[in-house]
């Protein structure tokens, strides 16, 4: 076959010279199905602590001159960065926004090897980059034969998980700070602790959680 793959880095904003993921990745691969591959506990949904409600996320990825994003929040926000882009005196180039459902890396011309493209969500508060790091034919005695199983997962980093510090079962997902359960230290929480005991059905902070002004951050496994 005369198609080609590419080999794609994937860095988080925490450690951004070491690989987190590293993909095999079909140029009639869509990239949002690319997007949807990479991990990050913050693209589920995140907790915003001051208000106490649950935030949607967004999701852009950045490369050349063009804003792809992922549904109307996505949208929202790349209009927001391509504004920001806009205003800057030095920025020369026409920014364009694109929604990314129905675009295949075979589509996107300006990828360059080794440089580094955004991947950003949650309203820019999640970062991540990633490099195309080869180009070569396909060759099914060596990669996988159906385009289904693209983006192909090569490696991902291991997590050290630690347990919800509540209940003690499961992964934790938050921080939370100012409980009046926590003695001034921050607690792990996993989700269902966090909606039973300090949310309501409603989504709003319940009397424990406001009678300590709690705050409340994603958790980052190491």
């Amino acid at each position: 076959s005369d198609s080609i793959v590419l080999t794609i880095s994937v860095y988080d904003s925490n450690d951004p010279k070491t690989p987190f993921q590293k993909f095999l990745v079909h140029e009639d691969t869509l990239l949002d199905d690319f997007r949807a591959s990479l991990y990050c506990q913050h693209k589920a949904f995140t907790v915003n602590g001051r208000q106490g409600s649950y935030v949607t996320n967004s999701e852009v990825i950045y490369i050349g001159d063009s804003f792809f994003y992922k549904g109307s929040l996505g949208e929202k926000y790349a209009k927001r960065l391509s504004a920001w882009v806009a205003s800057a005196e030095a920025w020369t180039a026409d920014t364009e926004l694109v929604d990314m459902s129905d675009i295949s890396f075979r589509m996107i011309s300006s990828f360059k090897l080794g440089q580094r493209y955004l991947y950003s969500h949650c309203f820019g508060r999640c970062e991540h980059t990633f490099t195309v790091d080869s180009l070569q034919r396909f060759h099914p005695s060596c990669m996988p034969e159906q385009m289904d199983s693209f983006p192909y997962l090569l490696f991902q980093k291991p997590l050290r998980r630690r347990n919800c510090e509540v209940c003690r079962l499961v992964s934790a997902r938050y921080t939370c700070y100012g409980t009046s359960i926590d003695s001034g230290e921050p607690l792990l929480y996993c989700d269902h602790c966090v909606r039973t005991l300090l949310y309501t059905e409603s989504s709003s902070l319940n009397s424990l959680g406001k009678e300590g002004q709690v705050r409340i951050f994603p958790y980052y496994h190491d």
